[in-house]
């Protein structure tokens, strides 16, 4: 099981992987399909969410972390704008918040999974 310091450094990294691919041209990147770019900012925030939570909660609470994880989305598309080859878009930063959300969905899912699961494997005294 990894620890929360190598959770860390990979959020960092893929903070940084994200914000270079937001602010190089985009001739540098290519996206052959319509709206593939929201499918992939989607799938980068979701993993940036998990990797931010895995690194950061506890002490953080999950809600503050999902909002700093989107706000530093609306940021990059907000720093898109000063760029002279790149715009920020409102579909994309609620491309960014869906993956968030996705992904704060699933987790939620699994830990009441688990507590249902752990709940029915208690064994109270005087049930044996």
């Amino acid at each position: 099981m990894m620890r929360n310091r190598h959770y860390q450094y990979l959020f960092w990294a893929a903070v940084v992987v994200i914000l270079v691919s937001s602010l190089i041209p985009m001739s540098a990147l290519s996206t052959p399909l319509a709206h593939q770019d929201k499918l992939q900012h989607a799938i980068a925030y979701a993993v940036l969410y998990f990797l931010a939570v895995r690194a950061y909660v506890p002490p953080y609470p999950n809600w503050a972390v999902g909002t700093i994880v989107v706000l530093l989305g609306g940021g990059i598309e907000w720093a898109q704008r000063f760029t002279a080859y790149r715009h920020g878009e409102v579909l994309d930063i609620l491309a960014n918040a869906s993956g968030v959300v996705l992904i704060a969905i699933l987790m939620k899912l699994r830990d009441r999974g688990r507590d249902q699961h752990s709940s029915a494997q208690k064994v109270y005294p005087g049930e044996e």
